[in-house]
C-alpha cells in the first residue's frame, strides 16, 4: 500500500503547513452525526494530527480521545485547548484496553495505514459490541490503481471492494457508504500545488500520473463491530 504502519499520519497537512481537510468541518460533523455517535460517549479519533475532529466531537457533546504517533502535533492541539484528552500511539498497535470505546473517527487516516488487517484489527479490539467506526478517506475510482508514494493519504489509495473486504474481514458490517468526491477538487490542486519544493518537475509530473491513473475519489463509511466469525 506505500506506507509503513509506523508512518506518522501527515494526511492533514502538506509540507508546509497547510492543513488539507476534505470537507472540513461541515463533512466531519456530518459524518459524527451519521454515525450517531452521543452525549458523553467515548470516540476515539485516530490519527487525530493537531485535534480538529477532537475538538469537534467535543463540542458535539462527545467524550474524545485523540489518538496520534506525532508528539508535536498533539502539542499544538493541547495549545489550543489545554483539557483535550490527546495519547502518542500507533494505529497497529493502540495503547488501549479491549471494548473502551463507543466509537472511532477516522478522517483520511486507515488510508496511510494502508487498511491492513492489524490496524482494523485493533480498531476491532477496542471498540465495544455493536459500537461504529466512522470513515472519511480515499478511494480509487479504476481498479487496478497505480501506487502512488506521495506522502498523504494518496499513498495507501485503494479500491471501494478492497476496503469494503478488508472492514468485513475485521469484523466489520458496513451499515453506509456515501460518495464524498466533490469535496476533493480544491485538495487535491493544493496538493499539486504544494508538492514539495525539492522534487524535479518530472517527478511533479509522475504524481500528476499517478492522479490521473487511480482517479482518486473521495467517501463517508459507518460501519459496526460484530462479533468476528
Amino acid at each position: 500500500m506505500g506506507c509503513s504502519l509506523e508512518r506518522a499520519y501527515q494526511s492533514g497537512h502538506t509540507e508546509n503547513d497547510i492543513e488539507l481537510r476534505p470537507g472540513g468541518d461541515e463533512l466531519s460533523v456530518k459524518t459524527i452525526l451519521r454515525a450517531g455517535f452521543a452525549q458523553n460517549e467515548r470516540i476515539l479519533d485516530l490519527g487525530c494530527g493537531k485535534g480538529a475532529g477532537t475538538r469537534l466531537l467535543r463540542q458535539l457533546g462527545c467524550a474524545p480521545v485523540g489518538l496520534d504517533p506525532i508528539s508535536d502535533c498533539l502539542l499544538h492541539a493541547k495549545s489550543s485547548i489545554p483539557d483535550l484528552a490527546l495519547i502518542v500511539g500507533a494505529a497497529h498497535q493502540l495503547p488501549l484496553v479491549n471494548d473502551s470505546f463507543d466509537g472511532i473517527l477516522a478522517e483520511c487516516s486507515l488510508s496511510l495505514a494502508g487498511y491492513r488487517a492489524e490496524v482494523l484489527s485493533e480498531c476491532h479490539r477496542v471498540l465495544r459490541p455493536g459500537a461504529k467506526l466512522a470513515i472519511t478517506d480515499m478511494y480509487a475510482r479504476l481498479t487496478h490503481p497505480a501506487p502512488i508514494t506521495y506522502p498523504s493519504c494518496l499513498s495507501g489509495i485503494t479500491t471501494a471492494p478492497s476496503i469494503r473486504a478488508a472492514l468485513e474481514d475485521a469484523g466489520f458490517s458496513i451499515e453506509h457508504w456515501e460518495d464524498q468526491s466533490c469535496v476533493l477538487k480544491n485538495v487535491l490542486a493544493q496538493l499539486i500545488f504544494e508538492a514539495p519544493k525539492s522534487n524535479s518537475e518530472g517527478e511533479n509530473s509522475t504524481l500528476l500520473a499517478a492522479l490521473k491513473n487511480c482517479r482518486p475519489g473521495y467517501f463517508m463509511l459507518i460501519a459496526t463491530k460484530t462479533a468476528r466469525s
